[in-house]
């Protein structure tokens, strides 16, 4: 089990729930944010490439488990990586199985012609549309949900996590989904350890990532600048800043500029550093380990 300190300049929310009986916890969690869901419309927006669906033994878990829940007000996927019209036709077909009568499921194509052609018409403007990828696909969805005005809660996870739980859904939206709590932010952290291949991961957030900011908060506070100092401290505060699971809220989401490009993740703190006060920040621990299907590339 994690421990009790609250280190750093954030909340931490440890996962003491590992001392109790896990479906039993599970069942309350989701009880509470049914509850919740009566007064806050909980929206779950999803970045998926096309090759994801082929990978059945991964995505089938993920979307298993979220036709289970009941809290959801809505789905929006963000289809990354089909180029032709009868791959979006059965990206659609595959998460329609998302679709109930009291939550709503919206695929966006984002490679097709109607999206095209809105980054067409932008770029004609001269207005910046970032390069394709998660970055991209999340800010152009992100659009669609604020422009819908039926949302109050929007959660983001990636959809190619193997170790995947309902648990982790659950307990990262549920933070900033509670109208008890007063976060408008919350940032998902998890041990990284491949259960296959008996090895640590995160390596990009343990050997550059952590190091880097350690430095660059020495730096500053040698040279007087504390501003800068806090800056990089808040960021060395998560556990995980790589990780890709967070919740906001859609007030939040509005008054933010997401990242459209790379580096979504550790953009999206810095703005929320600049946006909201700390004591409305919080970051939580998911679950007890977590692996995602790697890219294929050299090691």
């Amino acid at each position: 089990m994690t421990d009790f300190h609250q280190e750093g300049i954030i909340t931490t929310l440890h996962a003491l729930h590992e001392v109790f009986d896990r479906d039993e916890y599970l069942a309350d969690l989701e009880q509470t944010l049914e509850e919740h869901s009566h007064h806050v419309r909980i929206s779950l927006l999803l970045p998926s490439l096309y090759s994801e669906i082929r990978n059945p033994q991964v995505l089938d878990r993920i979307t298993n488990d979220i036709s289970q829940v009941r809290y959801l007000h809505s789905l929006v996927i963000a289809l990354g990586g089909a180029s032709e019209e009868s791959q979006f036709r059965g990206a659609k077909e595959y998460f329609s199985k998302l679709y109930t009568s009291e939550r709503d499921l919206k695929v966006i194509w984002v490679d097709g012609p109607r999206i095209q052609n809105i980054f067409k018409n932008l770029q004609v403007k001269e207005i910046p549309i970032g390069v394709p990828g998660k970055g991209q696909s999340v800010w152009m969805a992100l659009g669609y949900l604020l422009a819908r005005e039926d949302v109050d809660v929007i959660a983001l996870h990636d959809c190619d996590i193997v170790t995947y739980d309902r648990l982790l859904l659950g307990r990262f939206i549920e933070p900033t989904a509670n109208p008890n709590n007063d976060f408008e932010f919350c940032k998902g952290y998890y041990p990284r350890i491949s259960p296959t291949e008996k090895t640590m991961k995160g390596r990009v957030s343990r050997l550059f990532v952590t190091p880097f900011v350690d430095a660059m908060a020495r730096i500053m506070r040698e040279r007087g600048f504390s501003e800068l100092r806090r800056f990089f401290n808040y960021h060395r505060t998560f556990n995980y800043p790589l990780a890709g699971e967070f919740s906001f809220s859609a007030q939040l989401a509005r008054g933010i500029n997401i990242a459209y490009d790379w580096g979504l993740e550790v953009a999206t703190l810095s703005e929320v550093y600049r946006r909201v006060s700390l004591r409305k920040i919080a970051q939580i621990d998911l679950i007890r380990n977590y692996e995602h299907k790697h890219q294929e590339g050299p090691a």
